[in-house]
């Protein structure tokens, strides 16, 4: 155990102090700032304050504090970019005591919105999605929504429930591919205070034709190797089982291909090498014509 812990569990001599402070719950970006009152049984004199985090501040007497007399010390914690139950602490050092007044503060921020909301991958076919976020809020502060303002693409936003909700819903314009990437922000209004915060939108509506893998890789070997190599493509709900043809860009090698639906939206088509891949790298791509839409395949090799 370090030195500094052992002064911080030992008490300081001089003046009743608490060892704990609940904070009022404040809104997450707001200062909680609490007054601690106390005497000194002696005259004591505040040497210097450490903090435990630079969100942290303390204003103190400073001079000879007289015994019996009382004194604040005030504590500004600042909850930016915090969320949630999280705690800080202060170490006072009172001249002419070897231990430390060790002070932990406990505070709660409470975010009226998340900070980030991920649609992960969407399939086209499910849109419209909605998001309806309730506000949370503090018993004695409460807020309502004042107004909302849209910033990127991919969605809108709209107050709900008479400003206690926020509604968010995908864009009408987002199709196959589309990218949703924006920043709502809602100003919000109480009685003695105002905020404002900002929700981060993501997600990714899949592509109209998606292949896995990627790409196909036939590994690094000698040139008379033969391999064989499977590509999944799901297809759009107006592509399901259209006709299919198989066309390879590459000088070589020859390849040869069989393709069948899996399922109405499910492509499985096989690629084997039928004759001696080329000294070196290869670097071509195949295209899969699933009805009229070209999908390419890249094609990869190392040949020794």
């Amino acid at each position: 155990m370090s030195l500094l812990m052992l002064l911080l569990i030992a008490y300081p001599i001089g003046a009743q102090l608490p060892s704990e402070v609940v904070l009022d719950s404040v809104y997450s970006g707001q200062n909680s700032i609490h007054s601690i009152a106390f005497k000194p049984t002696t005259d004591i004199e505040i040497e210097n304050v450490q903090t435990g985090c630079g969100c942290t501040g303390v204003e103190f007497p400073t001079g000879v504090l007289k015994a019996g007399e009382e004194y604040q010390l005030k504590v500004d914690v600042n909850t930016a970019d915090r969320s949630g139950s999280f705690k800080s602490h202060v170490a006072v050092k009172i001249a002419g005591e070897d231990s430390l007044w060790a002070l932990n503060l406990q505070v709660q921020a409470v975010s009226p919105f998340p900070a980030e909301i991920d649609f992960g991958e969407i399939d086209f076919t499910t849109l419209p999605l909605e998001r309806h976020l309730s506000l949370a809020q503090i018993a004695d502060q409460p807020l309502v929504i004042d107004s909302v303002a849209v910033q990127g693409e991919g969605v809108v936003a709209y107050p709900t429930d008479a400003g206690a909700g926020l509604l968010i819903r995908t864009d009408e314009a987002l199709t196959w591919g589309s990218r949703i990437d924006a920043l709502v922000e809602v100003h919000l209004a109480g009685s003695a205070r105002t905020l404002r915060q900002t929700v981060h939108i993501q997600g990714k509506v899949l592509d109209r034709f998606q292949v896995a893998p990627s790409a196909l890789s036939f590994g690094m070997g000698k040139p008379h190797r033969r391999q064989m190599k499977t590509a999944a493509v799901r297809v759009a709900p107006d592509a399901a089982r259209v006709p299919v043809q198989v066309q390879s860009k590459c000088p070589a090698p020859t390849f040869a291909f069989d393709w069948s639906w899996e399922t109405d939206r499910r492509l499985v088509v096989e690629v084997r090498n039928e004759s001696n891949f080329p000294i070196g790298q290869t670097d071509c791509e195949i295209i899969v014509h699933i009805g009229d839409n070209p999908v390419a395949i890249p094609i990869f090799a190392l040949t020794r």
